[in-house]
């Protein structure tokens, strides 16, 4: 067949499967690829089959470099497009292929309907360069309340992808900061807008929002902004400075800030002893940059008021968390609190449940630097309770217990043995008829 067969069946063929030949075709063959067949290729994105438009789809974004300008040109028109999953379609084509020209994208900023202009910026806001910065901004006077703060979002994610830029970030934040008062409609996205930004002023803004938005959502918008921008030790003093003033709820969120921030710039940070519970509470919920900033604020020796909180990092099934938890708990400076982790852990920890048991690896794994009175507490409070309690998984425990000190376990099992009543003598030789273990 041809090339004006294949681009002829491919515009005007009445067989789906036809089409969708024709277009493989004509992609297979790189050398007989030039803008007119691109043009053809674009153009039947619109096919009413969906399996003509997937097969153009997925190989026209691996056409290559040379050939990502002219698919721009070509597919831009679809913009206007009624028909969502085509403009969706052509959306998922140019954050593949990432065109370097993207005039043709630029040129409906002007188009009459909005909803075509708010597209086409929330498209170059994903793949533009920072040279098109200046052009997207001058949409911020659209009438349109959802193109202007299309805008907003546009300029933060080119700063995000784009951070060395050249543009003016001081001058461009001003006239953020402008817009926040003037603009009701564009607050939260300026406010995502700066902490991709970022800097200095972006934080100052940031904080004084916290400070003085009377919005409670807005607040909350400002502490996760600056937990994305912020860069300098100072501000987590600056959060932990307004701890007293504001209820649990942001403090929670504070905390998240201060630990993500601290972490980033590589400088550790007390939480102040009257606030331990804040970390207690974070531990509590279901966002694990939450629950782990919890964790982190905690510091590396826990008390035995933590445990019922610890206990929630284990039920999570992270295992990273797990990891980070037990390291501090089995090198505790005080031994009664793994005594008491353990002892909460086999009272809320389902005694049938088999599957769930990677954190008690970490025990093994972490015990081996220990000093010797945490793993005699370690391995006694384990083999105390496995005994009273009788969990399914007892195997794992004891085997685990081994592992840690072969001596401290059967001391341990001997000393159970000589105080236990029938009933638990039974299951004692079990474990040891099991390890073929004798006194």
């Amino acid at each position: 067949m041809s090339l004006e067969d294949k681009i002829a069946t491919l515009k005007t063929d009445l067989l789906p499967a036809n089409r969708r030949r024709a277009a493989e075709d004509l992609l297979r063959n790189i050398d007989e690829i030039n803008h007119d067949v691109i043009k053809v290729l674009c153009e039947s994105l619109a096919d009413n089959d969906k399996g003509v438009r997937d097969v153009i789809a997925t190989n026209i974004t691996q056409l290559g470099p040379v050939w990502n300008d002219v698919v721009c040109q070509y597919v831009t028109p679809f913009i206007k497009s009624d028909r969502i999953e085509i403009r969706n379609l052509v959306t998922d084509i140019l954050l593949t292929i990432r065109p370097t020209n993207i005039f043709t994208i630029a040129h409906y900023f002007d188009d009459p309907n909005p909803d075509n202009v708010k597209f086409a910026i929330d498209i170059a806001g994903l793949i533009a360069p920072p040279d098109y910065l200046e052009l997207i901004f001058e949409k911020i006077d659209h009438s349109d309340s959802n193109v202007r703060c299309s805008v907003v979002e546009a300029i933060g994610n080119i700063y995000q992808n784009y951070p060395d830029n050249n543009f003016d970030k001081a001058l461009l934040i001003e006239r953020l900061e402008v817009l926040y008062w003037n603009d009701e409609d564009l607050k939260p996205f300026i406010i995502e807008a700066l902490g991709k930004i970022g800097g200095e002023e972006s934080q100052n803004f940031l904080i004084s929002l916290i400070n003085n938005e009377s919005n409670f959502f807005l607040r909350v918008a400002a502490i996760d902004g600056l937990a994305i921008c912020g860069t300098e030790i100072g501000v987590c003093y600056k959060l932990l400075d307004l701890f007293e003033s504001v209820n649990d709820e942001l403090k929670i969120l504070f905390l998240k800030s201060i630990f993500a921030i601290s972490f980033r710039v590589g400088e550790s940070i007390e939480l102040p002893n009257q606030y331990r519970y804040v970390a207690q509470l974070a531990l509590m919920e279901n966002d694990p940059d939450t629950y782990g900033a919890g964790l982190v604020a905690l510091g590396s020796n826990y008390t035995k008021e933590d445990v019922p909180y610890l206990l929630k990092v284990v039920f999570r099934n992270d295992s990273e968390i797990n990891q980070y938890m037990i390291h501090n708990l089995v090198n505790s400076q005080d031994p009664v609190v793994i005594e008491e982790f353990i002892k909460q852990l086999f009272v809320k920890y389902d005694p049938s449940d088999t599957e769930n048991l990677d954190f008690l690896a970490f025990i093994s794994q972490e015990a081996t630097n220990a000093s010797p009175v945490n793993i005699q507490v370690l391995i006694k409070s384990l083999v105390k309770n496995t005994i009273y309690q009788k969990p399914m998984y007892w195997e794992n425990i004891i085997t685990y217990c081994l592992e840690i000190s072969h001596e401290i376990t059967i001391k341990e099992l001997e000393k159970m043995y000589n105080i236990s009543d029938t009933s638990e003598l039974n299951y004692i030789n079990d474990i040891l008829q099991k390890f073929e273990i004798t006194f």
